[in-house]
């Protein structure tokens, strides 16, 4: 050897010496392995929900909404994605444009998932679902009347749960106003 030439030490090359710098020093994470005083938790993987579907987006990317109300009618989603696709098609001005002449198939399945969907849902919902079932009712011609006996039925749901929610808002009414003699009263 020369004369300035040192003595050098040769480091773990690969993977030991990534091994080693886990298990020396100061240990946290997932790597480091628990003490005898350690609480351990573990936590179990959740899958990541999508809140829509990616083809109910690409409809709406390109604009195709009577696509998107097939996708609606014709796959099981969330209630919230489908309410989000409501929303959405409503802030676009499109609601009327997807639900125009849609055919008995879908008016039928969109009348089913909107009866199911009144129970379901919270009140605040409620006036949402009723803008489509509104721009269901009067942009199609196979519900003015309803041309088969299953759009009847499903017609015929809607006209009595309305019928007695009239029933209700009546009784509120009339006790309203008995509260408000009451305490004119006093």
């Amino acid at each position: 050897r020369g004369k300035y030439e040192a003595k050098v030490e040769a480091k773990p090359v690969g993977d030991d010496w990534k091994k080693r710098a886990r298990v020396e020093g100061h240990l946290r994470g997932q790597d480091a392995d628990p003490g005898s005083d350690d609480e351990i938790v573990v936590q179990e993987k959740k899958r990541a929900r999508k809140s829509r579907d990616a083809k109910l987006d690409f409809f709406f990317k390109r604009f195709e909404y009577k696509k998107a109300i097939e996708r609606i009618a014709k796959t099981r989603m969330s209630r919230l994605t489908v309410l989000g696709a409501f929303e959405e098609l409503l802030q676009r001005g499109a609601l009327q444009v997807a639900l125009t002449e849609i055919g008995e198939e879908l008016s039928l399945a969109l009348l089913r998932w909107l009866r199911n969907s009144f129970k379901a849902v919270q009140p605040v919902q409620h006036p949402l679902l009723m803008e489509v079932l509104h721009t269901l009712l009067d942009f199609n011609k196979c519900l003015q009347p309803p041309c088969t006996e299953e759009l009847m039925k499903e017609a015929l749901y809607f006209e009595v749960q309305i019928a007695r929610e009239l029933n209700i808002q009546e009784v509120m009414l009339q006790t309203s106003g008995m509260l408000k003699a009451m305490t004119v009263m006093s």
